[in-house]
C-alpha cells in the first residue's frame, strides 16, 4: 500500500482558481501602470515580490527615486522589473506557503484612493498660477473634457477668465469660446487679468509631436511657450498624454489621468504642491458644453513674427499684437502661397 506524504504544516494545496484571481488583479493593477503612485509601488512589492534581494532592491529604488520628484512611470523598465519579480514570486509562494502563499498576494490599489467629496475642491487648479501648464489624457469618451471643465469651474469661481475650444450649449460669464489662434490672441490683446486657455483634442487640431517641427506645429509650440508672459496658462487634453507638445509635456505641474472606471481619476501635482494619488467619485460638471462637439483649433497666425515684433516692447505689446493681427503678415507663409494658387 503506498502511503501519501502529508503536506507540511501550514500548507495547503494551491488552489488553481486563487492564484489565477491574484494573477489577474496584479495584471488589473500594472495596466494602469501611469496611475500607480510611489505608495501602490510599495504595497506591489511588499505583497508580491517574495524573492528577498530582489525585494530590498527594490526598496532602495523605491526610496531613491521618490525623492528625486519622479512618478514611478518615469523610471525606465521599472514597470518589467516589477512584471518580472512578481510572476517569479509565484512559484515561490506556491512552494513555500501553498494556498496560504498566493492568498497573501493581494493587489488592491483601490483601497487606497481618496474620495473626492473629502478633497480640496480647487486640487485641480492649485498648480495653475501664471506661465503655469497642466494636461489632461485618457481614453476615449472616459470624460477628460469633464475633467477639464470641472477644473474651469474652480478657475471661474475665482472671477478668473477662462478661453477654451469647447463650445458650451450656452454662454457662461468668465468664458469664451475660441477655436483659433486669431480669436485666442485678439482676446489675451483685450485683457489685462489672469487667464487659463483650455485646448482639448490637440491632435485632433493638426498638432502632433511627429511634425512638431512643421510650421504649425512649430508655432503652437512658440505660443504656449510665452503665454505665461501675457498673464496665461495652459491646460492641453488629449488622449496620449505623452505626444502633447513638448513644452507641456516637460514642463506640466499638473497631470492628470482618467481611469478606466467611471469617476475615477489619477492627479499628480508637482511642486509647489506635490500630490499623487488616483481619487474615485469625480464629480459631473455644471458647464453646459456639448459632449459630441468636435473641439478643434485652427493655428492661423504667424505667431513668430508676431513675438518679433512686441519683443522689446512692453508696454506697447498688445496694441502692437492687435494691429499685426488686422495685416495679411499675420497670416502663416504656407497658407499664403495656397491662397495665390487659388488666385
Amino acid at each position: 500500500m503506498i502511503q501519501l506524504q502529508q503536506p507540511q504544516y501550514g500548507y495547503t494545496p494551491v488552489d488553481p482558481e486563487l492564484a489565477q484571481k491574484r494573477m489577474s488583479q496584479f495584471l488589473q493593477v500594472m495596466e494602469r501602470w501611469e496611475t500607480l503612485s510611489w505608495k501602490s509601488i510599495t504595497n506591489i512589492v511588499t505583497v508580491g515580490v517574495w524573492d528577498k534581494r530582489e525585494k530590498k532592491s527594490l526598496f532602495d529604488l523605491i526610496i531613491q527615486q521618490s525623492n528625486s520628484g519622479k512618478s514611478p512611470y518615469e523610471i525606465k523598465n521599472l514597470d518589467y522589473r516589477i512584471r518580472d519579480a512578481v510572476s517569479a514570486s509565484f512559484h515561490i509562494a506556491e512552494k513555500l506557503g501553498g494556498s496560504s502563499g498566493i492568498a497573501s498576494m493581494v493587489f488592491d490599489v483601490e483601497s487606497s484612493y481618496e474620495d473626492y467629496r473629502f478633497c480640496n475642491p480647487d486640487l485641480l487648479i492649485m498648480n495653475i498660477d501664471e506661465g503655469s501648464f497642466a494636461r489632461v489624457s485618457g481614453p476615449p469618451r472616459k470624460g477628460k473634457t469633464n475633467t477639464a471643465c470641472v477644473s474651469i469651474e474652480r478657475w471661474i469661481e475665482q472671477d478668473n477668465l477662462c478661453f477654451t475650444n469647447i463650445y458650451l450649449k450656452k454662454k457662461v460669464d468668465h468664458i469664451t469660446y475660441v477655436n483659433d489662434a486669431r480669436g485666442l490672441l485678439t482676446q489675451i490683446a483685450n485683457t489685462d487679468e489672469p487667464f487659463l486657455f483650455v485646448y482639448d483634442e490637440g491632435q485632433a487640431s493638426g498638432y502632433s509631436t511627429q511634425t512638431a517641427t512643421s510650421l504649425e506645429s512649430r508655432y503652437t509650440d512658440n505660443l504656449f511657450r510665452v503665454i505665461g508672459k501675457m498673464k496665461g496658462n495652459v491646460e492641453y487634453i488629449d488622449q496620449i498624454e505623452m505626444k502633447c507638445p513638448n513644452v507641456i509635456k516637460e514642463w506640466a505641474m499638473t497631470r492628470i489621468i482618467i481611469g478606466e472606471e467611471k469617476g475615477t481619476i489619477f492627479v499628480d501635482l508637482k511642486d509647489p504642491n506635490k500630490y499623487q494619488r488616483t481619487i474615485k467619485n469625480f464629480p459631473q460638471t455644471y458647464l453646459p458644453f456639448v459632449t459630441r462637439d468636435i473641439a478643434s483649433f485652427d493655428m492661423n497666425v504667424n505667431v513668430e513674427r508676431m513675438f518679433q515684433l512686441v519683443s522689446g516692447k512692453p508696454d506697447e505689446a498688445k496694441d502692437i499684437m492687435l494691429a499685426f493681427l488686422a495685416t495679411d503678415e499675420s497670416i502663416p507663409e504656407k497658407r499664403k502661397k495656397k491662397k495665390e494658387v487659388i488666385k
